[in-house]
């Protein structure tokens, strides 16, 4: 450190309690390098926080192929029924949600962060009401995917 000039603590070191210079410290920011939680004036290490979108993909292309699942009828349940935010209403999500339909597979662009989990929700629940739900299943595709496949049961038949 610098002689006479203590600092504020552990994970502080960058802000003396006497500073040298007027207007000195520079806005504090995150910084994810030096301790996390705490504030650095580096401007190396200032983090942006921009609106990130997140996409999902359902892939529907084995039951699509078979005719035994109507891809445009699931698109626009999806439309009606998905809920962007707490306490928001179903079917309201102008500006927020973007669910639209790439040949056999549904695509959810979203700004705000919600769970993938609710996409399965609706997805088994739109099976259970068109009474599929016994024959086809929804399965993780990979981190931002799902894909509908049919019981191993019937499969093999």
């Amino acid at each position: 450190g610098i002689p006479g000039i203590t600092s504020h603590g552990a994970g502080m070191r960058h802000f003396p309690v006497v500073w040298p210079v007027v207007g000195y410290p520079p806005p504090r920011r995150w910084c994810p390098t030096h301790r996390p939680g705490f504030l650095c004036h580096r401007s190396v290490h200032f983090l942006t926080f921009s609106q990130k979108s997140t996409r999902f993909v359902i892939d529907c292309t084995t039951p699509v192929s078979d005719a035994v699942f109507d891809i445009a009828e699931f698109e626009k349940y999806l439309v009606e029924h998905f809920k962007a935010g707490k306490g928001a209403i179903a079917g309201d999500i102008d500006g927020k949600v973007t669910i639209t339909r790439e040949k056999s597979k549904i695509v959810v662009i979203s700004v705000d962060a919600f769970a993938k989990k609710y996409l399965k929700y609706l997805t088994r629940r739109y099976l259970k009401s068109v009474e599929l739900r016994d024959i086809i299943r929804v399965l993780r595709k990979d981190a931002k995917a799902y894909h509908l496949t049919y019981y191993a049961s019937l499969d093999e038949e």
